[in-house]
Order: C-alpha cells, then sequence, then structure tokens
C-alpha cells in the first residue's frame, strides 16, 4: 500500500474532497447500516432462535447467525470511538475544543432522546391509565433522563424499561458516559499517551469480564456496566490513532485483515465448544466480546482501505446500507418501543397459520417492522432532527489537515461522519 504512485493518491484525495462536500462517506454509513440492522433483526426475531436450535432443526445455522446479530451494539461501539476521538484529535487545541464538541452532541443525540422520553412519560400518562403495579415505579425513569439506564438496569428489580420496551437505551448511556471522560483524556494527554491508554482499556474491560464472572456476577450486570464495554469504544479510538501515525500506515492494511482473519477464527472456536454465540454465555461475553471488537476494528480499518483493495470496502459503500446507516440513529431509538405495534399489526401467530411455516412468518414480520421503523426514522429526520442539526455550523470543528496518502484520508471521514453521528 505504500509503493502507491503520486497520481492515484492524488485521484484517491479527489475522491473523498467530494465526498466531503456531498455530506456524506459511504463506507463508514454502510458499517451503521450494518449494525443498525444486525440490532433490529435480533430484538425482532428474539424467542425465534433458540427455539430452533434447542429443537436441533434445520434452521440452527440461521438461528445462530440471528443469535449474534445483538453483536450490533457492538459494531456501533467500534465506529463511535473512532469517530469521535478523531473529531477530538482534530479539534484539539482548537478555540472552545469543549463547547464546540459538547454542543454538537447536544444537538444530534438529545432531541430525539429526550423526544422519546417526552412522549412516553409526559403525553402518554395524560392519554392512557397505567397498570396498578406499574404506577408505583414511574419514578425510576429518572435513570433515563440522566443517561443511566445502563447502571438503572443493573440496580433495579422492576425494570420500567421492559414495560415502555426501551431497553436498548442502555447502549446509548454507555456511548454518553464514554462522550463525558474521553474529551478530556485527549485533550490533556498526548497522542502517544492516549493511543497507549486506549490499549490498556481493551485488555482491562476484558480482565474485568472475567474477573466478574468468576466472582458470579449477573451476566446483565457485566454486560451493561460501561467500564466492562468500553474495550469496544477503545478498539475505534486505537484505530483513529493509528491511521494518523505515518510510522504505522505501512502495515495498518495487513494489520487489519489479521485482526479480523483471527476474531473470525476465535469467534468460530467459541461456536465449536459452546456450541452457540449467545451474549449471556461466559466464554461469550467475556472472550466473544473482545474478539468482536478486535475484528469489528479490523473491518473498519478495511472499509478505509485504497478502492479495489477489497471485498470489505465494497460492501460497506453499496447504497442501501448507506441510507438504513444515514438514518441508524432514529431507526435504533424507535425499532424497540415500535415493537408493541409492530406484533399488533403483524402477529406472528396469524401470519404463521396462513403461511403454515414459521420460518417464514418471522422473516415477513421482520421485513414490515423494518419498513414501519424505516418510515419512522425517514418522518423523524425530515420532520425534526434535521432542523437541530442545521444549528451546528455555530459549532463548527476545525478545517482537516491534509490527508494521508495510503489510506482514505480519515481525518476527513471523521468530521463529514460527524455531521451525521457526531
Amino acid at each position: 500500500m505504500h509503493d502507491i504512485d503520486r497520481r492515484e493518491i492524488s485521484v484517491r484525495q479527489d475522491r473523498a474532497k467530494g465526498l466531503a462536500a456531498r455530506g456524506r462517506f459511504p463506507a463508514l454509513d454502510g458499517i451503521r447500516g450494518v449494525a443498525v440492522l444486525a440490532v433490529m433483526c435480533y430484538h425482532f426475531t428474539e424467542g425465534y432462535p433458540r427455539r430452533y436450535i434447542e429443537a436441533g432443526s434445520l434452521h440452527g445455522v440461521l438461528a445462530q447467525l440471528l443469535n449474534v446479530s445483538w453483536a450490533g451494539v457492538d459494531l456501533f461501539f467500534v465506529l463511535s470511538g473512532f469517530l469521535i476521538t478523531g473529531i477530538l484529535i482534530d479539534s484539539k487545541g482548537a478555540p472552545n475544543y469543549f463547547r464546540n464538541f459538547y454542543m454538537r452532541r447536544v444537538l444530534r443525540i438529545m432531541p430525539l432522546y429526550y423526544g422519546l422520553l417526552v412522549v412516553l412519560f409526559v403525553i402518554t400518562p395524560h392519554v392512557h391509565t397505567f397498570d396498578r403495579a406499574v404506577r408505583p415505579h414511574l419514578w425510576e425513569q429518572v435513570w433515563l433522563w440522566f443517561y443511566a439506564a445502563n447502571f438503572y438496569q443493573v440496580v433495579a428489580a422492576h425494570s420500567l424499561m421492559k414495560t415502555f420496551h426501551v431497553q436498548h437505551l442502555w447502549s446509548l448511556a454507555v456511548e454518553e458516559q464514554f462522550y463525558l471522560m474521553w474529551p478530556l483524556v485527549i485533550f490533556q494527554t498526548r497522542a502517544r499517551t492516549a493511543a497507549k491508554i486506549s490499549v490498556f482499556c481493551i485488555f482491562a474491560a476484558l480482565i474485568l469480564r472475567i474477573v466478574l464472572w468468576e466472582d458470579h456476577v449477573s451476566a446483565e450486570t457485566i454486560w451493561n456496566l460501561t467500564f466492562c464495554r468500553m474495550d469496544g469504544l477503545a478498539v475505534g479510538a486505537l484505530c483513529a490513532f493509528l491511521v494518523r501515525r505515518s510510522a504505522s500506515r505501512r502495515y495498518l492494511s495487513v494489520g487489519a485483515r489479521v485482526a479480523s482473519m483471527t476474531a473470525a477464527v476465535g469467534l468460530l472456536g467459541i461456536l465449536w465448544w459452546r456450541r452457540t454465540w449467545y451474549w449471556d454465555d461466559p466464554i461469550m461475553e467475556t472472550f466473544g466480546i473482545w474478539l468482536l471488537g478486535i475484528g469489528f476494528g479490523g473491518l473498519l480499518l478495511l472499509s478505509l482501505d485504497a478502492p479495489g483493495r477489497n471485498a470489505v470496502r465494497w460492501v460497506f459503500r453499496r447504497r442501501t446500507l448507506a441510507t438504513f446507516g444515514f438514518y441508524s440513529y432514529a431507526l435504533y431509538v424507535f425499532h424497540y418501543p415500535l415493537i408493541v405495534l409492530d406484533k399488533k399489526l403483524f402477529p406472528i401467530s396469524s401470519l404463521s397459520a396462513h403461511l403454515h411455516s414459521l420460518t417464514l412468518a418471522v422473516a415477513i414480520y421482520t421485513l414490515a417492522s423494518t419498513a414501519f421503523s424505516f418510515t419512522a426514522a425517514w418522518l423523524s429526520w425530515h420532520l425534526y432532527e434535521k432542523h437541530f442539526i442545521k444549528l451546528k455550523v455555530r459549532f463548527a470543528l476545525p478545517a482537516a489537515p491534509a490527508p494521508a496518502p495510503a489510506l482514505v484520508p480519515v481525518t476527513a471521514v471523521a468530521q463529514v461522519n460527524g455531521r451525521a453521528l457526531a
């Protein structure tokens, strides 16, 4: 990769600048699309995969893939760590470093997040009478208002989140807690030191999960705690440092392939040994999550590789995936609460009775639910979210430095994608 001629470099830089001008970078949007589609498939098919695995059905392969589709959340973590760290690195030393970063986060994340909470906990009580068992616990919504949903799921005996179908908000809480801490780390340390901190976090999270499992801590607690899930974010952060180091670019593509293949072999080994990829398996929740982070980091780097060099970049640049990626935040926020309506509009039992096939019924239900969620996300963006995004111009990021010659200009990538995600 290091011996690419100057003409190819120039073409590649011009292409990236064109994408930047249009405010999109399809490969990273495609990664978001894969992540959100995986999470939605997992939630829409809950209960279906294990049933077929336990029965020894021929649908076992599909069932195992659905069982690991929860890993879309970990892919989001890696991508967020990469983009946010890139933005922070490129903004360091610029005026209003903290103000601009946090205001851009507020404008991107909070209008939709708090809009959902207002609908569920402010408007809904005026049009719907809650069950007596629920009313005494309504005060527990305070955990969600302060982005502490992950801790709430650990300590709460009665989960208000399950009642309102917002359990998935735990991952947004993890990311928000990361956003609170990480800008200060980048600001106070040199790049090399911050990269070393990222490496430390990658291994520390794995060790912490193992220690907690050995101490008989519940799988749900390990799943939700921020420090237990920081390895994915740290992998993304490390990738952001690596693509900006001239000394590492020569070996980056090879390293990315090795990381991806090693992770794939390790995950297949876990499946052979444990006969499952489900998240609450002790090996999967400790080593499996760690391998997923490493593998996703490799795929992320490969998606930024030179055009025509690998199939990963080609897949992630597909327009359909990029479209889902563009609306991924609203898709993620809306899809789980909408399951209540999905089950009424597209009941699996009725579909199965008419089609004489549970598998076909689940497939149609999943497609219909995905379309319903996409419609909600599309409307949310065009009628609501984009009006807040327009205000981000008041908190502009500094201009990106000249792009690196060996990879697609990732500094521009971080800022371009920062418009949609960051």
